[in-house]
């Protein structure tokens, strides 16, 4: 409490917690975690009554989101440590099943704990970087103090007082093709090319909609042979450091795409329709977004 009183970060704290006891930042936050759900569950609860490992109270803590009444019919076994963990992740499956709704809530809520993490892990790694690492040596980098109703950059960096990048931390969903996202997330790219020289999206993991993004930027505009403005990078759960996509692996994901995805013939996303009057036909080769090619230094 006094380390946020003096102006520190939780993750700050939480870091130094966790050095102290020689444990991961992320493994130190599960625990926590787990004692604040056995605390709301039970009071003046010893440590010597917990028996059993903080990976099963997490599942318990799951298992009473989906049924209040099912995890405190369990709790005292599993401190006891008479419920394995797979017997726990048994009872969670069988909620789920009988629970669809429920379930999607709490798919939400995931998403929405998965996304603060990884903004936090982003703005360690980036202040980690430094400007130079974005093209901007002696610039400075700036995060953003009021969310907009409009999808708008987490960071940005800036160069002799002037935007030079925009940096977007980005998940991914699962409500959509890893195609369609690719697709929305280079538009949005796109359309802050008026105002930065350079668009980042930073991912937690590479993903499919990763390498369709790098894809679709070779293609159109943003790779290191096309443009060399849309940069991607992962910052991992376990190593809050940017890795960025090279040049070469940038090269072997265009090989692989199109031997593999779509082939050679129907690699430029086509765009095909009618005529809303008689129905001719028509196709667009090589349709892209809008105002990709454009180049802010040169208006």
């Amino acid at each position: 409490m006094s380390g946020l009183v003096s102006g520190q970060s939780r993750a700050e704290i939480t870091r130094k917690h966790a050095e102290k006891l020689r444990m991961k930042d992320q493994s130190f936050a599960r625990v926590m975690k787990a004692g604040r759900f056995l605390d709301s569950e039970m009071n003046n609860l010893s440590a010597e009554a917990i028996q059993c490992s903080y990976v099963q109270v997490e599942t318990l803590e799951k298992i009473a989101r989906l049924s209040a009444d099912t995890a405190k019919k369990q709790l005292k076994a599993v401190l006891a440590n008479q419920i394995t963990l797979p017997e726990l992740e048994e009872l969670l499956h069988q909620l789920k099943a009988v629970n669809p709704m429920a379930q999607a809530v709490m798919g939400r809520d995931n998403t929405r704990k998965i996304t603060s993490q990884h903004e936090r892990q982003c703005a360690d790694a980036i202040a980690k970087a430094g400007p130079a690492f974005f093209g901007a040596a002696g610039g400075r980098i700036f995060k953003q103090s009021k969310a907009r109703q409009y999808t708008s950059p987490a960071f940005i960096v800036t160069r002799d007082d002037q935007p030079l990048a925009a940096i977007f931390p980005r998940v991914g969903g699962a409500s959509k093709q890893p195609l369609a996202i690719a697709f929305e997330l280079y538009d949005l790219a796109c359309s802050r090319r008026e105002v930065f020289r350079n668009i980042w999206f930073i991912f937690p993991e590479r993903t499919p909609t990763y390498d369709l993004l790098a894809y679709i930027a070779i293609k159109f505009g943003g790779a290191p042979e096309t443009g060399d403005w849309l940069h991607l990078a992962v910052c991992s759960q376990e190593d809050p450091i940017l890795d960025v996509l090279d040049h070469l692996r940038y090269r072997a994901i265009m090989f692989n795409s199109d031997l593999g995805l779509w082939g050679p013939s129907d690699s430029d996303f086509p765009w095909y329709g009618k005529d809303i009057y008689n129905g001719d036909p028509l196709e667009i080769d090589g349709f892209r977004a809008a105002g990709n090619s454009a180049d802010p230094s040169s208006g």
